[in-house]
């Protein structure tokens, strides 16, 4: 199978090839020709039927998980926010009817940090631990992943990651305590900074 276009890696790779190229001018060094090159040259992110798949060259396109990293972890840059909207509204309909299992890992809290920078406090608390959360958290604290990893790390700094960022903030969020959380929460941290 040839893959084709996988959207997050599109969209980190740019990010970070972005954010590299000030770094080297900030240590007095000359941009690197080649990661320009690379630039110039990379794809757009694919869209298929309206939202963010996996790959572009996938025979049933659906809307990608990793995709809402993009607009979460990451500021999304170059993302078309009507489509990571969609990408979002289709995945939690999707979520709804799939066993719990099937988003273990980082789904949940890329999905709530994608919510949080939409606006969308209440539905990124939900994702992380409302009534709908799906990762299934062990009383030591662990998610529990499938029978053949019985714990998975990933569920816990994907959570720990979102809960960081709804709480202090990122680059552009509103004015405000908490500007993940909704309103009436009162939440608490030291030492974060905010996301990009």
């Amino acid at each position: 199978m040839h893959n084709t276009n996988p959207t997050f890696e599109l969209g980190y790779w740019r990010w970070a090839l972005e954010t590299a190229q000030p770094w080297r001018q900030r240590l007095g060094l000359p941009r690197n020709a080649e990661w320009d090159h690379v630039l110039n040259n990379m794809a757009p992110l694919p869209v298929h039927n309206g939202v963010y798949p996996v790959l572009e060259s996938v025979d049933e396109p659906g809307a990608s998980i990793n995709a809402t990293w993009l607009y979460g972890i990451l500021p999304g840059k170059g993302v078309d926010l009507a489509v990571m909207r969609r990408t979002l509204e289709e995945l939690l309909k999707v979520r709804s009817t799939r066993a719990p299992l099937n988003f273990v890992g980082t789904a949940e809290p890329m999905m709530a940090m994608c919510a949080a920078r939409f606006g969308e406090p209440e539905l990124a608390v939900d994702l992380l631990v409302g009534k709908n959360a799906k990762n299934p958290f062990m009383v030591s604290g662990y998610a529990r992943g499938y029978d053949e990893i019985p714990v998975f790390l990933p569920s816990n700094g994907g959570w720990l990651a979102a809960a960081a960022m709804m709480a202090v903030g990122w680059k552009g969020a509103p004015s405000g305590p908490a500007p993940g959380f909704p309103r009436d929460w009162r939440v608490r941290w030291e030492g974060l900074r905010p996301l990009l």
